[in-house]
């Protein structure tokens, strides 16, 4: 059926191997180098499409388990998103902008003043673009959500200046602070302030982190209306919550929805 001049047909032969991993990674194995072109195209998109299955249910483990620090989770996702993404790709530019850094980010103000210098910012209205919560893009944009920037300078002070800080909620926004009770805010231009109250912020876990930049991606895949992304991105986010995606509307999910709802 795979080697079907109908497309439909194919689709419908793919969908069951799908449902059916080691039967899948057999015939994969026995016929990818096939001569029919037919079938070898669509061996190859079964196999990309099943190595981005396991990929997405190995995320969805460390995330749960927490055996990745927040920084890692997010070039994951990154790679998750964009395949030919890698690594590497992402070392080497988070190593780029350290050479930026003519010295060591011991204190929150330096940190603030490179972040500034180095021109990362939050737009003034965050777009429905999925770049903003791409590591990869925000690192070659120099624009991201707050959540971004925040993990991004966060992982720069520690490397560049052993500097602790934590990823706090403050008037609804991400923002970094330190153990002298010092706030940064990357949407306020990477403003310093000090802290009156600690009852202003709310600490955030790894976990909130990424079920915040999970939410506003799920967002904009059901804006651009793209169903793909909508499953793999709604697949995380419901797993991260301890659910599974079929709590979700129709027609990711079970779930029926009501005039309440909408």
């Amino acid at each position: 059926l795979l080697q079907d001049d109908n497309q439909r047909v194919a689709s419908m032969a793919m969908e069951q191997l799908l449902k059916h991993e080691k039967m899948l990674d057999e015939t994969i194995a026995q016929y990818q180098e096939s001569e029919d072109p037919h079938l070898r195209q669509r061996l190859h998109q079964l196999s990309s499409i099943l190595a981005r299955r396991r990929y997405q249910r190995n995320l969805i483990t460390a995330l749960k388990d927490k055996s990745i620090t927040l920084w890692q989770g997010i070039c994951r996702l990154n790679m998750l998103y964009d395949p030919n993404c890698g690594q590497s790709q992402i070392a080497d530019m988070v190593a780029s902008l350290t050479e930026e850094c003519d010295r060591p980010l011991t204190n929150l103000s330096r940190l603030a003043a490179f972040m500034k210098k180095t021109e990362f910012t939050v737009p003034l209205h965050i777009p429905l673009d999925i770049d903003v919560y791409l590591i990869e893009s925000v690192l070659e944009y120099r624009m991201g959500s707050s959540a971004l920037l925040c993990a991004l300078a966060q992982n720069l002070a520690w490397r560049n200046g052993n500097l602790a800080t934590d990823i706090v909620l403050y008037e609804a926004r991400f923002c970094l602070t330190d153990e002298n009770h010092r706030l940064i805010d990357p949407v306020a231009r990477w403003r310093v302030s000090k802290l009156e109250n600690k009852k202003d912020i709310h600490p955030c876990s790894r976990h909130d982190v990424w079920l915040g930049i999970l939410s506003q991606m799920f967002l904009v895949s059901v804006t651009d209306g793209n169903l793909y992304d909508m499953h793999c991105i709604g697949k995380l986010l419901t797993e991260l919550n301890g659910d599974p995606i079929s709590v979700l509307p129709q027609p990711l999910g079970n779930k029926k929805s009501t005039p309440r709802d909408r």
